[in-house]
């Protein structure tokens, strides 16, 4: 089977403190991804920037020259994130990218994760997401949940694959 066209969508709202970091880590993954030929050569990272403030949209740029495998998207003005997400995965309908996956830039989910899903997909999956179960006896770490400004409990957090 010829690998598949990745791209990493990420949307980017005055992330100049992470996204030298994020691409250098994001690059690492695809390079790693490529030469295990789970993904094409080809697959690359997008920001959408969402009407950034600060220089996020000049370090795109940057990040652009120095990498070759970084592309992105300005917004003119702030449309929120979950607006960001879909123009970077409308942009990409009808290209010839196979697999898009979401993240956000300051990677507070693990990027690693990317690997297993392009794993499920490649080995016949139609759609896999990633989702954050919250239970009372996972291992991981903790995090506060605030029941509607009443109370808060302390509960459990860990990640999932779902093919």
């Amino acid at each position: 089977m010829a690998s598949k066209k990745l791209a990493i969508v990420l949307p980017a709202y005055n992330e100049e403190e992470v996204i030298e970091k994020t691409t250098a880590r994001l690059h690492d993954l695809l390079t790693e991804m490529i030469q295990a030929n789970l993904v094409a050569p080809s697959s690359f990272i997008m920001y959408v920037d969402d009407g950034s403030k600060d220089k996020t949209w000049a370090l795109i740029n940057e990040l652009h020259e120095k990498y070759g495998n970084v592309q992105g998207l300005r917004f003119s003005t702030n449309f929120g994130h979950q607006n960001a997400l879909i123009a970077g995965m409308t942009y990409l309908t009808d290209t010839d990218v196979d697999y898009v996956v979401t993240i956000d830039a300051d990677l507070q989910d693990d990027p690693q994760a990317i690997v297993e899903m392009v794993e499920l997909a490649n080995s016949g999956k139609d759609i896999v997401y990633g989702c954050l179960l919250y239970t009372s006896d996972a291992a991981d770490e903790e995090d506060s949940v605030d029941l509607g400004g009443r109370s808060t409990i302390k509960k459990k957090k860990t990640k999932k694959i779902i093919p």
